[in-house]
């Protein structure tokens, strides 16, 4: 006689049963921001998940130009708008020379995937 027994896939889990699993990728880099100061600028990501139709979330982040720049904090009021978007907007890049930028991108039933870490400088 043959015993035929049902094992649960390695990789489904819990929330398998409502939320879908994917792969988020970044499609398209942010790229360093070179302006002169006091002007706005802005970097923006272009991300997708496979299979497509994942609602991807945005955190964008501000590492200062400091001799510890390995602190990031959220890039959200002041000169920062659109923080949690596709596309961060600073209204004016004073005081922000060499301040690094980076964008956490994320997804219910997806691992968050992190951008390059991008420069803004002054010309």
């Amino acid at each position: 006689t043959e015993v035929l027994v049902a094992m649960k896939s390695i990789a489904s889990d819990a929330e398998d049963a409502i939320f879908m699993d994917y792969v988020l990728n970044i499609v398209t880099q942010p790229s360093d921001s070179v302006a002169s100061n006091g002007n706005a600028v802005s970097f923006t990501v272009v991300a997708n998940s496979r299979p497509s139709g994942a609602t991807l979330a945005y955190l964008w982040q501000v590492s200062p130009n400091t001799a510890n720049s390995q602190l990031w904090a959220s890039a959200s009021g002041g000169v920062y708008s659109n923080g949690t978007t596709a596309t961060l907007n600073i209204s004016n890049n004073a005081l922000l020379n060499g301040n690094s930028y980076r964008v956490q991108v994320t997804s219910t039933g997806a691992a968050n995937v992190t951008s390059v870490v991008r420069t803004l400088t002054h010309i």
